[in-house]
């Protein structure tokens, strides 16, 4: 039996295979507002082996998906907005990657456009919210950066 870590940086490595970073476009709303970023996953195009293009949230998105699909449990994965290495100091979230929480109590990155999966205390980010795979993308919760 592959140990779920090793399972998780599968998702990670299939994830960016043929993934080109993209920002998404800018665009209003019919009230002059810049429209929601859109977080997808592409993990369609993964696998049918299609290459494909998306910012930091599609990734994650992508990764996280592929991770469930191969068998992780959505309650150990988690969407997480972050401060990036490079946001200036007090500023808000900046970046969008996903998390695996471990058995362990040990947390690692997964679809981060700076790095592949890697454990979280080494990855530079600071967390600001967080949301559990299994709980929807609705129910985010103010992270304890310890």
């Amino acid at each position: 039996m592959v140990p779920e870590l090793e399972t998780v940086k599968g998702a990670d490595r299939r994830a960016r295979e043929h993934f080109t970073y993209r920002p998404d476009p800018i665009s209003l709303d019919s009230a002059g507002g810049i429209t929601a970023d859109q977080w997808r996953s592409h993990h369609d195009d993964v696998l049918a082996g299609r290459g494909w293009s998306g910012d930091c949230d599609d990734l994650g998105s992508t990764a996280l998906m592929l991770a469930c699909l191969a068998g992780v449990a959505p309650g150990r994965l988690y969407r997480a907005r972050v401060k990036s290495p490079d946001n200036p100091p007090g500023s808000d979230f900046d970046h969008f990657i996903g998390l695996y929480h471990a058995p362990d109590d040990s947390w690692h990155t997964l679809g981060d456009t700076y790095s592949p999966s890697i454990p979280l205390g080494h990855s530079g980010h600071e967390l600001h919210s967080v949301a559990n795979v299994a709980e929807g993308l609705h129910a985010w919760y103010k992270a304890q950066n310890t």
